[in-house]
This record gives structure tokens, C-alpha cells and sequence, in this order.
């Protein structure tokens, strides 16, 4: 793996999304220290976390051994690190603490996963106000900044997050009938998707009370749904999926067994939503779709710092635990339907309601 290669490698991996343009650094010049800065601020949360590391370019070391080495991706000395309530004035001063040790651990790979630093603080932000992010590094003096508006108020309209709702998928009407996704857009929030969690368990076939495992399946509804433009005024949006979606996804993933009877448990959605960064950089990640590492046009961001990438944004959730679950008609479907008959799904009516 190329230096070039891993240099991006790491920048995709830490970075959900990034905006605006800087293309001025040269990436065959002698060796240099660059920060990768990254942070999505979420007014639902009361612990915030911002993430910076190093990246190298050295032609006398390998990327691959370089990245193996906890300390070659942070920067040797604590960084002071801020973020101020633009509106009043309000400043935290971030810590740095190690991941690791307060249950975020860094998953396995190229890179070293000990120690796992990441700067944090806690207060309840106003989601109407400006944030912004300063980051010294108290050896070089190099200051890099950004600043983001926090998303608020978003509606799910259906799913809604309230009462328990039977869910009525049908798969025969004529024309097909949709499952129709309706929301009223956040302040500030540019980009939506949904998921859905369908749990289930099993149990075995001669006795029902024996319950041998419960799992879930993640069906992502529709992801990455763009508004036009910010707009003040935001009227309901829709999302029409089809609703035999559903059906394709139980089928997808869950494996025949004759000898196991399956009970539906509920469906939980997520509805996420993140700002104007996050979409910027889907636009310009979906634009370079295809080029290689040798072939990156430009790199993206919105921090202002000579020698930083990276992303200082908002995004959000809203969760529905509990709420859902399938009409009479739909666990018919799901017992005796053309993508989901076999698995074993117990149905609601009938003698038969495994559909044998």
C-alpha cells in the first residue's frame, strides 16, 4: 500500500462527511504532519466527542508500518482544544481521554487500535445556536478552526416515534400500494435516511416455550435523501419504498430451517439527519466514485487550517422503540408470502399458522 493510499484510507475512515475545497497541499514534497479533525455534534447528547489524529507522508518509512504505531497517529503533546457558543460566548475546554478505556473502542485493522485518544466534553448545547471549534497544537502553535449550525427541529410523521402503530404491508394491491416515509425537515439538516430493526425469535419446532435465540435485521429504507436547498420554511417531505421491501429483506436474511418456528417481536425505526457538510461531501464522494487513490482530485473539508482536514458538522436521531409491529394480513404475509413462505414465521389466522 502506497503512502498516497493510506494517507486517504485514513481520511475515509474517520470521516462520515466533509465540505468545502482545499487542494493545496503537495502531496510528493519531503515529509510533513497534517491533522485530520473530525466531529459531528449531536443537541441530543449531553457528552460530545471530537476525533484527531495525524497523518504522515514520509517517503522513508512505509504507510503500513507507520500505521501500525499508536503514536505515530497523535500528535505528541495534548492539543487544546475548544468549542464556544458563538451566540453567547460560552466556552468548553475539551480532555483527552483514550477510547478504549470508556467503552469506545477501535475496531481491528491496518491501524493501531492502542492507545485510541479522543477529546470529549459535556453540557447541554442550545440547538439553535453557532458552535465553533478551535484546535492549538501547543508545540508548533499551528490553530485550526471550523464552525457548523446545530440540526433541530425534525418530525417523524410516519413512521412516528409515539404511540404503537400496526404496520398494514400489503403486497397485492393493484397498482402496488407504497410504504409512504413522511417527515418535516430539521433547521439546518440537509441530508435523511431511515432504518428499520426487525427482531425476531426462535424457538424449536416441538416446543414453542423453548426459545433458542432472538436476533435483528437491519433494513435500510432509504439512506442518504437530499433536500434541494436549506429553506426557513420546510414543508412535510415523502419517501415512498415499496412495501414488499419488507418481505425481501426477512427473506435475505434468514436462513430455512424446517426445524425452528420464528416469531415476529416488533420493528424499531431510526430516522437520521446531519447539515450541509454531510451532504457536500456525499456530493463530492459520489463524484470521485471510481478514481483511485493516484487520481484524487481534490480533498475536502471545512476546516480552516493550513495543514488540516476534516469535518466539524451536526447530525441526529430519532429513535421509535417498541412501536410497531405487523396487522393480522401482514403476519399472514410474512408466514405464507411469495418471498418469506418456508422460514417459518408464525402467522395470525388459520389452523396452519406456519404455513406448512
Amino acid at each position: 500500500m502506497n503512502k498516497l493510499l493510506i494517507f486517504t484510507y485514513l481520511i475515509s475512515t474517520l470521516f462520515i462527511g466533509l465540505v468545502g475545497c482545499k487542494n493545496d497541499f503537495d502531496l510528493t514534497s519531503d515529509w510533513q504532519e497534517i491533522s485530520i479533525i473530525y466531529g459531528l455534534i449531536n443537541p441530543k447528547d449531553t457528552t460530545h466527542y471530537i476525533k484527531i489524529e495525524k497523518a504522515f507522508l514520509d517517503d522513508k518509512t512505509s504507510a503500513l508500518t507507520i500505521a501500525k504505531e499508536g503514536d505515530s497517529l497523535y500528535h505528541s503533546q495534548p492539543l487544546e482544544v475548544k468549542i464556544r457558543d458563538a451566540n453567547n460566548g460560552t466556552e468548553y475546554v475539551l480532555n483527552r481521554v483514550d477510547g478504549n478505556l470508556i467503552g469506545f473502542p477501535k475496531e481491528a485493522g491496518i491501524f493501531a487500535t492502542s492507545p485510541n485518544y479522543i477529546y470529549t466534553f459535556t453540557a447541554l448545547l442550545n440547538d439553535k445556536h453557532i458552535y465553533a471549534l478551535t484546535v492549538r497544537n501547543t508545540v508548533t502553535g499551528q490553530v485550526d478552526s471550523a464552525s457548523c449550525r446545530l440540526v433541530n427541529g425534525f418530525q417523524a410523521q410516519n413512521p412516528g416515534v409515539a404511540s404503537p402503530v400496526a404496520l398494514n404491508f400489503i403486497t397485492n394491491s393493484v397498482p402496488p400500494f407504497p410504504f409512504d416515509c413522511r417527515y418535516v425537515p430539521a433547521m439546518e439538516g440537509r441530508v435523511y435516511s431511515l432504518k428499520a430493526k426487525i427482531r425476531y425469535h426462535e424457538t424449536t419446532r416441538t416446543d414453542p416455550s423453548n426459545i433458542i435465540g432472538r436476533d435483528t435485521i437491519q433494513w435500510n429504507i432509504f439512506d442518504n435523501i437530499a433536500l434541494d436547498k436549506l429553506n426557513e420554511v420546510y414543508p412535510p417531505k415523502s419517501v415512498k419504498v415499496a412495501m414488499s421491501d419488507f418481505y425481501q429483506v426477512v427473506q435475505n436474511n434468514v436462513a430455512f430451517d424446517i426445524n425452528k418456528n420464528r416469531y415476529l417481536d416488533g420493528i424499531d425505526f431510526v430516522w437520521g439527519y446531519g447539515g450541509e457538510e454531510l451532504f457536500n461531501y456525499q456530493q463530492v464522494n459520489n463524484a470521485q466514485t471510481g478514481i483511485t487513490s493516484e487520481q484524487v482530485l481534490n480533498r475536502f473539508t471545512n476546516i480552516k487550517g493550513d495543514k488540516a482536514f476534516g469535518i466539524f458538522s451536526s447530525r441526529s436521531y430519532d429513535y421509535s422503540h417498541d412501536n410497531f409491529y405487523l396487522n393480522a394480513s401482514s403476519l399472514d404475509s410474512l408466514a405464507c408470502g411469495i418471498y418469506t413462505k418456508g422460514l417459518r414465521f408464525e402467522g395470525f389466522t388459520g389452523p396452519n399458522k406456519f404455513c406448512d
